[in-house]
């Protein structure tokens, strides 16, 4: 029994001491976070190499703009004071991080807040219009289908004509 837990706690310290992790500290006091987390962080570290990261201060000035049409109207969320915009069909206007491609099956659902939602344009944020996106760094997003992405994520949402 105690070699069984022994065994079972010594194999837990190996997997967190091996695991890999979005974040490290590099020397000297800038931060680096995996631009790709899907990329296999093992392989990395058993090569010495740093592929795949940025520092905090290359995060900052990524930016990830794409236009979308809208699958559902803006809803507004009571309870939670917050706008639900739900679009589809994205197309890139920039896209260092290949982001995209996480929305294109079933597109992606913006939470906005109240005053990331111009008074002038509520009304017009229904089904069959497009919206142009402006996303922060590289954003925040859920595992659900379809994925969501907070409004701290999100720098701008404007409506563009269809031909835009």
């Amino acid at each position: 029994m105690k070699l069984g837990i022994v065994t079972l706690l010594a194999g837990g310290v190996l997997l967190g001491a091996t695991g890999c992790s979005y974040m490290t500290a590099p020397a000297g006091s800038s931060r680096e976070v995996t631009s790709n987390p899907t990329a296999d962080c093992i392989d990395c570290q058993a090569a010495g190499t740093t592929a795949g990261t940025k520092t905090s201060e290359e995060v900052a000035t990524i930016k990830t703009v794409f236009t979308a049409s809208i699958k559902e109207d803006l809803t507004y969320v009571s309870d939670s004071d917050y706008y639900k915009l739900w679009v589809e069909n994205p197309e890139a206007v920039t896209d260092p991080e290949n982001i995209l491609k996480s929305f294109q099956a079933d597109g992606v659902v913006l939470n906005l807040s109240p005053e990331q939602v111009p008074e002038e344009v509520k009304d017009q944020l229904v089904v069959g219009n497009h919206v142009k996106v402006e996303l922060a760094g590289i954003p925040i997003m859920t595992m659900s289908l379809p994925p969501q992405l907070p409004g701290r994520s999100i720098l701008q949402i404007t409506l563009v004509d269809a031909d835009q």
